[in-house]
């Protein structure tokens, strides 16, 4: 999917580093570029439509983002641009053993397991289109501190909550609710299923 992932343009290696050289997007990301959020609802969705498409071509592929944030999605024209692929996981390399990624987009089975996987990116994307709609986050973990994970996990566990003043429309209440899922075997299972 030539539109929602950023496109690599070579890859290199020397002695004791390795080069991946990727497309040129510009300066900053969707916090920048968007300005405040919340954004409007079109925008919302083709925000969340192009990122969702660009996970159903990373899963398809068993390659897990891992760090599905506001600041690795870039909005261009007519497209919204998955970046920074660090962490990702791909078939081959061994599995995470620490959180990796940004704790607020952390989904629940990696807080506790280090399960990094298909529902876990879409966990991130459930958080991202909240914040996209809402202007807030449904969520905070403030640091890898037991106490603090308890408590994001504990929020977790209680679902995600909107305001009358959100002025979210039911059905991308519905679709965040899913992507929102504690339990990720009853989450919204790719990319597609959110479309």
């Amino acid at each position: 999917m030539r539109g929602s992932l950023c496109r690599t343009k070579s890859i290199s290696m020397d002695d004791g580093h390795f080069y991946i050289v990727m497309e040129w997007l510009g300066e900053g990301n969707s916090e920048a570029a968007m300005g405040p959020l919340p954004v409007d609802n079109d925008t919302a969705r083709h925000t969340a439509q192009q990122a969702l498409k660009g996970l159903r071509t990373l899963h398809t592929h068993n390659v897990t983002h891992c760090d599905v944030s506001l600041r690795n999605l870039m909005p261009q024209r007519s497209r919204a641009v998955l970046v920074d692929f660090d962490t990702a996981l791909v078939p081959g390399l061994d599995r995470h053993t620490n959180v990796w990624g940004t704790l607020n987009y952390t989904a629940p089975e990696v807080f506790e397991s280090c399960d990094y996987g298909p529902a876990s990116d879409l966990w991130a994307m459930g958080v991202c289109i909240f914040e996209l709609v809402t202007g807030r986050m449904p969520f905070f973990c403030l640091d890898r501190r037991p106490q603090s994970v308890r408590n994001a996990l504990k929020a977790m566990r209680r679902g995600v909550r909107f305001t009358a003043s959100d002025g979210v429309p039911d059905a991308a209440q519905d679709l965040i609710r899913g992507l929102l899922t504690y339990d990720k075997h009853r989450r919204i299972q790719s990319g597609g299923g959110g479309l």
